[in-house]
């Protein structure tokens, strides 16, 4: 059910295989490998679908580009929200009374980039909130940076979707637009039948 990682455990796949079967989570994934393929085919970068649970990121589907081949499969992987772009999309998402929770319990450090003073962090979400963008320079893992965007539903944020690739290459910022109208496409293909993301 759960298998070793060097950051602690991860879903196994049996455990990963039972959540695929929920229907939202399905639906979830089937709309968005095409964005995810094209977004790839954008950026140069590998691209992640993720959704909260447990005040952490569920990494529930992946594309990767044939240069970016040798970057860990993540599909399964728990990560940390205040620490990976994906995160800070979803939190930005997160009712006033749960981010104070969350924050109440402490920001872990992982690298020595990453927010761990709430202020901060709260500073990062509103421009998230305004912009839709969310950006991590490896403040997860060393030698990689991030750019997110929140898939929103019925004025909710059920997921996330990230460009992630090699920190020293340059062109972050300019991704995030491509980053940006994947997510938007993505919450639009989402909306009409009008679903609600198990999380």
């Amino acid at each position: 059910m759960l298998s070793h990682a060097d950051d602690g455990f991860r879903i196994g796949a049996k455990l990963f295989a039972m959540g695929s079967m929920n229907p939202d989570l399905r639906r979830l994934r089937a709309a968005a490998m095409p964005h995810l393929h094209e977004l790839v085919g954008r950026t140069g970068w590998a691209t992640n679908l993720a959704v909260a649970v447990e005040d952490r990121v569920l990494v529930v589907e992946e594309v990767y580009s044939e240069r970016m081949s040798a970057m860990p499969r993540m599909v399964g992987a728990r990560l940390p929200l205040h620490a990976t772009a994906l995160g800070k999309a979803l939190l930005a998402g997160y009712p006033a009374s749960e981010l104070d929770a969350l924050l109440a319990r402490g920001l872990r450090p992982f690298t020595p980039t990453t927010i761990v003073r709430p202020n901060l962090l709260r500073d990062q979400l509103a421009g998230i909130r305004a912009s839709s963008v969310a950006f991590s320079h490896e403040e997860w893992s060393p030698g990689t940076s991030g750019v997110a965007s929140p898939v929103v539903v019925a004025g909710r944020v059920v997921a996330a979707v990230a460009a992630v690739g090699p920190s020293t290459e340059p062109g972050l910022r300019e991704r995030g637009a491509h980053v940006r109208v994947a997510a938007a496409r993505l919450s639009q293909a989402l909306s009409p039948a009008g679903a609600v993301i198990a999380a």
